[in-house]
């Protein structure tokens, strides 16, 4: 359908986080996250994918159900969050909610390399204050794994990130405990602080 309803609960988050926000979509595909996030009244929802047809379907979406400020970019994400990097470019509420990396166990190390560069690039865009909702769909690789390499992009930035959630996929895709794979959506809201918190004692 290109509505994932594995990721109702993440963008319930969205909708209520967006208030006022600016929001970033990457890796839009029909425009789920930015709908729910102008929805929450977001000041603006910029949505990046390399589909035309669905950022078309998308702001198809976002004008019969009345909501106003969507802006669409048809463009490759990588290259799209580099030049945005350049350009110093900042936004409150990222989303980073790319297609499955790993399709076998044997590109689980390519895909984590990938993980760590998109996150490191998203993480740069964050202002003060901002969150970013950081998604993998890759059952090769796990939350540990995916934690990992937010931990070692974080480690790259000049200033702090917070893990605050960790979001699970909707009720309705539950987690078989004799199928592994069941646990395939991992998803976690990291913020950037407006104030440095004291880190804890030991």
């Amino acid at each position: 359908t290109g509505f994932y309803l594995d990721q109702r609960l993440a963008r319930q988050r969205v909708q209520e986080l967006a208030a006022g926000r600016r929001v970033l979509d990457l890796f839009s595909y029909q425009g789920a996250f930015s709908l729910a996030a102008l929805r929450g009244g977001a000041s603006s929802a910029l949505a990046i994918d390399q589909s035309a047809p669905a950022l078309e379907r998308a702001s198809a979406a976002a004008a019969e159900n009345g909501l106003v400020g969507l802006e669409v970019e048809c463009a490759e994400v990588f290259a799209w969050l580099r030049t945005a990097r350049r350009a110093e470019r900042r936004f409150d509420l990222v989303v980073l909610d790319p297609p499955a990396f790993a399709k076998s166990r044997g590109e689980a190390e390519a895909a984590l390399a990938g993980y760590r560069d998109l996150n490191r690039l998203a993480l740069r865009l964050l202002a003060p204050g901002g969150y970013l909702l950081s998604c993998s769909c890759s059952h090769h690789v796990s939350g540990v794994q995916l934690e990992g390499v937010v931990r070692q992009a974080a480690a790259e930035l000049p200033f702090r990130i917070i893990l605050r959630e960790r979001i699970p996929a909707a009720p309705d895709h539950p987690i078989w405990v004799s199928l592994p794979q069941s646990e395939y959506l991992k998803v976690l809201l990291l913020q950037r602080p407006c104030v440095v918190p004291e880190p804890p004692r030991p």
